[in-house]
């Protein structure tokens, strides 16, 4: 195990703790600060947060301590090499004593009262998983531009999501309405009855899986409609695109998951993951075909694209839709300039 502090944690007694507070980070210093400092002034609740120091070029510890003042309830583990936010995650879960579970990622911040808020609800409406509305924003010569991740009349709305919706919702590609990308407050007991653990073969979508299994085992989750998350889009999340290894393991967890059980998935469920995979799986070969261009290998590019003919109108789309969102990137010109992984 590459970690230099996975048997410590908060100082205070497991039954006092309302929930911990997870959070995984890589080269982070930009903006931890002020994800660290949103996580100590939540009000209502009895706390620890536990940040996994990711393997950064430079250790995290030492400013985590300078900005926590040595505080009993900040824990941090520290990892030898860089392993991806879920290997990170599952390392805090295995010491976390929190009646509930959240995810905050290293440069996001939430709002004072977000987690009363959700755990209130989860206690009285007996529920596993609780998320909100997210708000999305990035900083600008212009001053700051931010919006609410879901739209429509159903993000209005107080309710429960069940598997099939869940998975409904992460084929909705080119409509930014995945319920998987919501940050999830999480019942620990549930986390442990079922043995719950992200997938460490994953580094993006770990949160989309980890939920859809618990949804599989009978979870409840629960849809609250107010924003207490805020995330924050910066040039490098704007523009980034994930290698290929990583949207093929999206694709491949999706076939595991589709296969394994009990129970088994409805038929409606199957459908759905079988587009997943066949998305992704698309998506896959198009940053191949992208790399090979990039590199100026256009003899391999053109035999990729005529290997498989029934990709060429997902290709072409995909090619367009990234050339637009770069140029509308442009645009915008974010001030910021630093892409954290994690």
């Amino acid at each position: 195990m590459m970690t230099d502090a996975l048997s410590s944690g908060s100082n205070i007694p497991d039954s006092d703790i309302d929930i911990s507070i997870i959070m995984a980070a890589f080269n982070a210093e930009r903006y931890i600060e002020q994800a660290v400092a949103s996580c100590l002034n939540m009000t209502g609740l009895s706390f620890e947060v536990i940040i996994v120091d990711d393997g950064s070029n430079r250790p995290l510890a030492p400013l985590i301590d300078r900005l926590t003042h040595g505080d009993p309830r900040v824990t941090v583990l520290s990892c030898q090499q860089n392993h991806g936010p879920a290997h990170a995650r599952n390392l805090a879960l295995q010491i976390a004593k929190g009646e509930f579970i959240a995810i905050v990622d290293s440069d996001d911040y939430v709002s004072p009262d977000r987690m009363q808020i959700l755990i209130a609800y989860g206690r009285q409406n007996n529920a596993d998983i609780i998320v909100d509305n997210p708000i999305e924003f990035f900083d600008s010569p212009t001053g700051r531009q931010e919006h609410v991740f879901l739209t429509g009349f159903a993000s209005t709305q107080n309710r429960t999501i069940n598997l099939t919706e869940f998975m409904r919702s992460g084929v909705k590609f080119g409509h930014k309405q995945c319920f998987g990308y919501l940050k999830p407050v999480i019942r620990r007991s549930t986390l442990e009855a079922g043995r719950h653990t992200y997938r460490t073969s994953l580094r993006i979508s770990e949160d989309y899986f980890l939920i859809a299994d618990m949804l599989r085992a009978g979870a409840r989750m629960h849809y609250v409609a107010q924003s207490g998350y805020y995330y924050r889009k910066h040039a490098g999340s704007l523009t980034h695109r994930a290698q290929p290894a990583f949207i093929k393991h999206i694709a491949l967890s999706e076939t595991e998951f589709r296969n394994s059980g009990p129970p088994p998935l409805t038929s409606e469920q199957k459908r759905f993951s079988r587009r997943r995979s066949r998305i992704y799986f698309q998506m896959y070969r198009f940053e191949k075909i992208a790399y090979d261009v990039k590199h100026r290998r256009y003899i391999d590019a053109f035999w990729r694209v005529i290997k498989r003919p029934p990709d060429i109108p997902f290709q072409v789309f995909r090619g367009f839709f990234l050339v637009f969102k770069k140029a509308l990137n442009s645009l915008r010109r974010p001030a910021d300039k630093v892409f954290v992984a994690d």
